[in-house]
């Protein structure tokens, strides 16, 4: 907004309706408010949770995410989320969860944290140098805190073990088990951390660690390709040019220390520069890292090679570019410090012993279970001769008992026992009748009227005021209606909305009247000191691929938002519409009032007594 300056504090309240949620471009939605992310590109079955709800909804193209949200992929599904102040970029494998845990400023400084729940995910973090220095990027998972500033690297979970695997391409990582205590003191906490360089990897699970560094291992790349799906290998190939940028900065970095005597860029850090020897093969090896990729990708038929020539096309320098021909096997000795390879080998053969424990263990649990096992089929055994002699014995007494009968009373027997039998094999059911599904679309009318959506009213009854939004004009066969979306201002100072984020249904409202629909207002705190905008949305969508066409011809409530009057005066106050948007299925706009950022509609609030 323009001129805020001479403006009182301001509340922003947005509201989205979301009917089927099919891929929308990027652009379709353009609403700036707090810190947030947006979804780049959705491929497959992409869902988002909103904060503090349960459902899940379809994601697309241009759907913002905010802290607190949840982005899952399903099978074949992959998604690319960008922090929309900081373009750092994640690309999420398929069977991945993603939390938005932080997404807030602390002064000046942005911190931006993520939860790995499952899956893989490829991780650019645009460098933090200068005023963004201080600035903080974090991934977390369960078993492992990864840290970057300026870094191209990738998270992994293995799905049966929870381990998490995470390898560097570029940049420096730090990498840490989680603790309970977050107050320990720095030494605590340095026992717990590694930095992590490209071409190396560490994989971290729940057991305690002594030493960081004697988990850091050269890059497996066949095991990573095995791991991670094809959409990640490919946004991983696409970003070499950068790569090999920050590679080369890193190397002549390398070169300048090693001229000054130091071998070891960190004590954190199993990595040792020992001589020009040394430092000419990882040199090598960061030129070839992602050629090495790339090849162990095309050879598992992961990816193809026009996604290596996409890549080469950003290249100038000829010699960087990738070339699977020329591709150099990386050399596993480059960089490898001798004290960290020491404590290898030793947490090697403690190891080993554990192993060997484990095994004797294990053979005993199954000479155990052999023993438990024949008992049982033993008493099976015992159960099946005591039951086939008892039925025996009860037939025997049966024939004797017929033996001592007259005809007529045998006769009489056998036809009670036959009704016996039939009375207690008897069955009934029901079938239920067949119901069918309301449509939630009508048919459009032969007269084209004007769209409009507009901001009819602002009640206040002393406690509340009423904001109520009017929608129209949609009946033509290109003005099926799939999503819109709002911006209310208002002064936070006097107003305020603490309702629940999902509306009751109303048969009333717009999309209130359409079967498995959904509504949700947001309004999430404020971000930083001086941050007066607020937010909230509402989502609508209907179970499945397709469905139905939603017209709206005449005039209809769209929604009414229960703002809270912070006191008792409403006298002065104001509801601006500052923004909307009605989209079809496409993401073509079929209604624009983004230009009221500039100029918002101002409606006065009156009392419910006043007539208008």
């Amino acid at each position: 907004m323009k001129n805020t300056t001479n403006r009182s504090r301001l509340g922003l309240v947005m509201l989205a309706f979301f009917i089927v949620m099919t891929l929308i471009p990027a652009s379709a939605f353009a609403l700036a408010s707090e810190r947030s992310a947006t979804i780049l590109e959705a491929g497959g079955g992409v869902t988002v949770r909103i904060a503090g709800g349960y459902a899940s909804y379809p994601a697309y193209a241009g759907m913002r995410l905010h802290e607190g949200d949840t982005i899952e992929t399903g099978e074949g599904a992959h998604a690319i989320i960008q922090v929309d102040d900081r373009k750092d970029r994640i690309t999420l494998g398929e069977h991945g969860e993603l939390f938005l845990s932080d997404l807030k400023s602390q002064g000046k400084a942005a911190i931006t944290r993520f939860a790995l729940l499952s899956g893989s995910a490829w991780s650019h973090v645009e460098p933090r140098t200068g005023h963004t220095a201080g600035e903080r990027f974090e991934i977390r998972t369960g078993t492992a805190v990864l840290t970057a500033k300026g870094t191209y690297f990738m998270t992994i979970i293995n799905k049966k073990t929870g381990e998490t695997t995470m390898v560097v391409a570029a940049g420096i990582v730090s990498a840490a088990s989680p603790t309970e205590n977050e107050s320990a003191n720095r030494s605590q906490e340095e026992n717990k951390t590694v930095f992590v360089y490209p071409a190396q990897q560490i994989n971290l699970d729940s057991r305690e660690v002594r030493e960081l560094r004697a988990k850091v291992e050269f890059i497996d790349i066949k095991k990573l390709i095995d791991e991670i799906p094809p959409k990640v290998i490919e946004s991983i190939v696409k970003d070499h040019e950068e790569i090999v940028k920050e590679n080369e900065q890193w190397a002549e970095q390398l070169r300048e220390q090693l001229e000054a005597g130091v071998m070891r860029p960190s004590e954190l850090a199993n990595f040792q520069i020992r001589d020009l020897t040394d430092l000419n093969k990882v040199t090598a090896n960061l030129d070839n890292l992602v050629g090495n990729i790339a090849k162990q990708a095309i050879d598992a038929h992961k990816i193809e090679q026009k996604t290596i020539d996409e890549a080469n096309k950003k290249v100038d320098d000829p010699l960087k570019k990738i070339d699977l021909s020329k591709v150099e096997q990386l050399d596993r000795t480059a960089g490898l410090d001798p004290e960290v390879e020491a404590l290898k080998q030793a947490a090697q053969d403690g190891t080993q012993r554990l192993l060997e424990e484990q095994r004797q263990l294990l053979e005993n649990q199954q000479r155990l279970a052999s023993l438990l096992q024949k008992i049982e089929a033993d008493k099976k055994k015992l159960d099946e001769t005591n039951r086939k002699a008892a039925e025996d014995e009860s037939s025997k007494a049966e024939e004797r008992l017929k033996e001592q009968l007259d005809e007529a009373a045998r006769k009489a027997y056998e036809e009670n026992k036959r009704k016996n039998e039939q009375s207690s094999s008897g069955q009934s059911g029901t079938t239920p009748p067949a119901t069918s599904s309301p449509s939630p679309g009508s048919p459009p009318s032969n007269i084209d009227k004007e769209e409009t959506l507009v901001l009819r009213d602002a009640i206040s009854d002393g406690k509340t005021v009423t904001a109520s939004l009017y929608l129209g004009g949609f009946d033509q066969p290109d003005e099926s209606i799939y999503a819109v979306e709002v911006q209310l201002l208002y002064d936070d100072s006097r107003l305020s909305y603490h309702g629940k984020n999902i509306v009751s249904p109303s048969s009333g409202t717009v999309f209130g009247a359409l079967p498995n629909s959904l509504e949700l207002l947001r309004q999430p705190p404020t971000w930083g000191e001086n941050a007066t905008l607020y937010y909230a949305a509402a989502v609508s969508g209907v179970a499945g691929s397709n469905a139905a066409p939603l017209f709206v011809a005449d005039e209809k409530l769209l929604v009414s938002i229960p703002l809270q009057l912070m006191n008792t005066n409403d006298e002065g106050l104001v509801i601006q519409l500052a923004y909307f948007k009605v989209l079809d299925k496409d993401g073509n706009v079929l209604l624009d009032g983004s230009h009221l950022a500039d100029d918002p509609i101002k409606v006065a609030v009156r009392p419910a007594t006043e007539s208008r």
